[in-house]
């Protein structure tokens, strides 16, 4: 028969043990996790005197002692059981922080996921003759439902968030395509300052409109790519953990990189039969393109990588 190798209690925001009293230990005891921990476990009613109440509204984390009775290390099932309770614990307070403004919904959601938590890893971690494989797939059914209640909240405001992002940044290249196009045909002044600074307005304009359709495509990649979420993705929304600015900034700086490859005659690639250098004469080519780079923001990088070593190993 296999004893629970651990011991839970529940926790409020400061890590303190929430209404567990100890009569017979000194102040300077009360301090030393160690004694803690056997504190959480013992059956000595002088020491402890209260039942963990995961509904207490002041929980918020868990406390996972060492069961002082237990000998030898703790079965592998067990800790991997520990492992992902942690796990989703941490996700639901990213979800639902309990400091500031949070709806009384959410709360209420916070406290039941919570305590559903707390009382599988009872069942599966505790006692004499623990349920862990019970405990696991109840813990299998609590993701799946925290998935169901959240993904369309995440993808939402990821995809609000991101859309705010590239509304701004187009609209900034945007008003500077305007500019370049308004100089060349009326300010001949400023146009012949740039010919002479070897910068073609016309050129110009069109990598602005790549830039543009690039971060178009940054927001149709993530709203293309993520239909299946799992856990991690509620709390992160790509791996590479870019925040949705530098996300924009670092996928346009590649478009532009490839953009200039497209534009010199290095590389030969065509769109059916237009050929990849007319990206300086057509402006839609060059926003087509970028769109297509955006929608590849995750391959971006290795394929400006692969040029880059194969421009080295040339030179070798």
């Amino acid at each position: 028969m296999t004893t629970g190798a651990f011991t839970l209690w529940p926790l409020d925001g400061d890590g303190e043990y929430i209404d567990l009293h100890f009569s017979s230990i000194d102040q300077a005891s009360k301090d030393a996790c160690q004694v803690k921990t056997e504190a959480v476990g013992s059956n000595n009613s002088s020491v402890q005197d209260a039942a963990p109440n995961p509904s207490d509204p002041r929980a918020v984390d868990i406390y996972f002692g060492v069961n002082s009775k237990f000998v030898g290390p703790q079965p592998r099932d067990q800790v991997e059981l520990q492992d992902k309770i942690q796990k989703v614990l941490r996700t639901i307070q990213i979800l639902y922080p309990v400091e500031g403004a949070i709806s009384e919904q959410r709360k209420r959601r916070f406290r039941s996921y919570y305590v559903r938590l707390f009382r599988l890893g009872q069942v599966g971690l505790e006692g004499d003759n623990p349920s862990t494989e019970t405990a696991s797939a109840a813990l299998t059914t609590t993701i799946a439902d925290l998935i169901d209640d959240e993904a369309g909240n995440v993808k939402t405001k990821h995809l609000l968030s991101l859309g705010v992002n590239v509304v701004r940044a187009s609209a900034s290249c945007g008003v500077l395509y305007v500019l370049l196009r308004l100089t060349a045909a009326y300010w001949k002044v400023v146009d012949d300052f740039l010919q002479k600074m070897a910068i073609s307005p016309e050129l110009l304009g069109n990598f602005l409109l790549l830039l543009i359709g690039s971060f178009v495509g940054v927001w149709l990649s993530y709203a293309i790519r993520t239909t299946t979420f799992t856990l991690s993705d509620l709390t992160l929304t790509d791996a590479d953990r870019l925040t949705p600015s530098i996300r924009l900034i670092f996928a346009g700086i590649l478009t532009v990189i490839l953009g200039i490859l497209f534009s010199m005659p290095l590389i030969e690639l065509r769109i059916g039969n237009v050929p990849m250098t007319s990206i300086a004469t057509y402006p839609m080519l060059a926003f087509v393109v970028g769109c297509f780079c955006g929608i590849s923001e995750l391959t971006l990088p290795n394929a400006v990588a692969k040029r880059a070593s194969d421009f080295v190993q040339n030179i070798k």
